[in-house]
This record gives structure tokens, C-alpha cells and sequence, in this order.
């Protein structure tokens, strides 16, 4: 890797886009900001939450600790430095191409987590039995392991191999190697959970019509967790598909078009955990209540059926039956 700083001689700075990118850096800021108080709500609801399976609470705490390091650090940082090539800047190449790589590096770790846990809830809902054993906290963590720690050495074998003199640092897909990199590691499990979503809902669909399920009253909280699944879906698939796009058809990095849709692309780092949040009725009711100490809101039913009764800071409802058993505030 050639370390030689980039001189102001060999870059020149264009007014129209490094306006577009100051502003780009304003609406990114505000997603950090947002993302880092969405991830630690997340955080703290899983912490005090005893209702989820220990694997699946485990992969929930791992997805959000990486939202949490991208949106605290690593978005950060990397947007700031996309600002410095822009600007034509006379900063340290090895600074931003840590910057950039470091970003690049934590962002395809959320996103292999996220696949995984597409994978974990098709496994849930097709196939229970196996799912009980690849559950186990162990089973989970070795997982994740394999897959985030290879996701790791494979950038770090493909940033050893660039020349930093001859490099569109912001666009790490137009690394050597780069674009291979992103349709093996990022583009192929946005498909993989892209398929496993589709099946669930399938499935879950098929199943309710043939128990006759289709007409009821207050949903229940499986079925929140089925609704926050499609939201997300929708979601990840709106943000992630331009994204992809943009980086296989090698979009240079100074382009309009490549500032917008990264801009676009980063809002999932903020909504993912308010949409975790907001889809599920006792994380919700969590925060609100935590936001608002004094709040009192009617007590809800784990079966789907609402209470008189109301609850405040304190005295947080109870479900209703003890033997509905569900994976409360999975998103996936």
C-alpha cells in the first residue's frame, strides 16, 4: 500500500458538488445522531427484556451494537472524510482510507448480521425443531463469528492490495478487487434475506388461511413481529437496491448521483431501530415511558386483547397468559 499524501496540484474542486456534499454531510450527521439514540433505546430494551430467546436476543444485540459503532464512529467519520476529497483537502491518504475502510468494514458487518438474522427467522418459521438447536447462545456466536470475522479478513486482504496514488478512495468498490468484494459479501446476502423474508411471509400467510385466521380482532403480538418483518423488508429493500446499484455499475464517487443515494442509503442506520421499536407494542410502551415517567397508557395483552386497566412508570403491564410463547421485538 502506497502511503503519499494527495496534493492539492493533482485535485481540483467542483463548487456545484462540494456544496451538494457539505449539505449531504449536514443530513448525515443528523442521521448519526438519531441512529446512535435509536441503537441504544434498542440496547436498552433488549437488556431488559426477558421474554426473547437467549439466540435470537443475542443476534439482536449484536445487530444493534454494530448499528451503534456505525453511527457513532464509523458513518462519522467516513462522511467526513468523502468531504475532504471533495474539497480537495490537503489531509493524510492513510487518514481517510482508514476512515473509509473503517466505515466500509462496520457497514457490511451490520449488513451480513442482518441477513443472518433473515436466515435465523426462515429456519423459525419452517423448520422449528432445527431452530431450537442453532438457537443455542453458542451455536449463535460462533455464527456470527465465522461470518462477520470473514467479512473482516476479506476487506482487510483487499485494502492491503490498494495503491493509494492511484485510487477514487471514497468508492471502495472501485478498489482492486472491490466490486467481486461487494457482489460476494454485501450483495449476495441483501438477495439471501431478500428470498428468506418473501418465504416467511409467505408461509405465515399460507398458515393463517388454513386455520381460518385471517379475520380478527386486535393483533396479537406474533403478529406485530410478522408487521415490523414487512416493514422492514419494504424498507431495507427500498434503501439497499439503488445503493447496490450505484456501486456495480462503477458511479465514480464525485458523481451527483453517488453523493444522493449514499445519503438515502445511510437513513437505514437510523430507522432500523426506531422501526424495531415502533412495530412492537411493549418496546414502544418502554420507551414512552421512560420519555415520559408520568405517562399512562392502557395495559396491553400478549394474546391481542386490550385492558381497562392503566399503567404508569413502574408498573408495567403483565402479559396475559403465561403460555403464549413468541419472540418478542424480533425484527427479523
Amino acid at each position: 500500500m502506497n502511503s503519499s499524501n494527495q496534493t492539492p496540484a493533482a485535485c481540483e474542486v467542483d463548487a456545484f458538488i462540494a456544496g451538494w456534499k457539505t449539505g449531504a454531510l449536514a443530513v448525515e450527521v443528523l442521521t448519526s445522531a438519531l441512529g446512535v439514540v435509536g441503537s441504544g433505546l434498542s440496547l436498552w430494551c433488549l437488556m431488559n427484556c426477558r421474554r426473547i430467546q437467549g439466540g435470537m436476543k443475542l443476534q439482536l444485540f449484536l445487530f444493534f451494537s454494530l448499528l451503534l459503532l456505525t453511527n457513532s464512529v464509523a458513518m462519522p467519520g467516513a462522511a467526513v472524510a468523502e468531504l475532504w476529497a471533495v474539497q480537495c483537502r490537503q489531509a493524510s491518504a492513510v487518514v481517510s482510507f482508514g476512515l473509509i475502510a473503517f466505515y466500509t468494514i462496520a457497514a457490511t458487518m451490520e449488513r451480513n448480521a442482518f441477513a443472518l438474522m433473515a436466515g435465523y427467522r426462515l429456519v423459525a418459521v419452517c423448520w422449528p425443531h432445527k431452530y431450537k438447536m442453532l438457537s443455542l447462545r453458542l451455536v449463535v456466536a460462533l455464527l456470527n463469528g465465522f461470518v462477520l470475522g470473514g467479512v473482516v479478513i476479506l476487506w482487510l486482504v483487499v485494502f492491503a492490495e490498494q495503491d493509494l496514488d492511484d485510487l477514487d478512495v471514497n468508492n471502495p468498490s472501485g478498489y482492486k478487487m472491490g466490486r467481486e468484494l461487494y457482489i460476494a459479501i454485501l450483495f449476495t446476502p441483501m438477495v439471501a434475506a431478500l428470498i428468506a423474508y418473501v418465504t416467511v411471509i409467505v408461509v405465515i400467510t399460507f398458515r393463517k388461511q388454513f386455520a381460518g385466521e385471517l379475520e380478527r380482532g386486535r393483533p396479537s403480538m406474533r403478529e406485530q413481529v410478522s408487521f415490523a418483518v414487512g416493514i422492514l423488508i419494504i424498507t431495507n429493500l427500498l434503501l439497499d437496491l439503488p445503493h447496490m446499484v450505484v456501486h456495480l455499475m462503477g458511479i465514480p464517487s464525485r458523481a451527483l448521483s453517488f453523493i444522493l443515494i449514499h445519503v438515502i442509503y445511510r437513513l437505514h442506520l437510523a430507522l432500523d431501530p426506531f422501526i424495531f421499536i415502533g412495530a412492537n407494542l411493549h418496546y414502544r410502551r418502554k420507551v414512552l415511558l421512560l420519555a415520559i415517567p408520568r405517562c399512562s397508557l392502557p395495559k396491553a395483552s400478549t394474546t391481542g386483547a386490550s385492558s381497562i386497566g392503566k399503567t404508569t412508570a413502574g408498573s408495567v403491564a403483565r402479559p396475559a397468559s403465561t403460555h403464549t410463547v413468541y419472540d418478542a421485538g424480533s425484527p427479523v
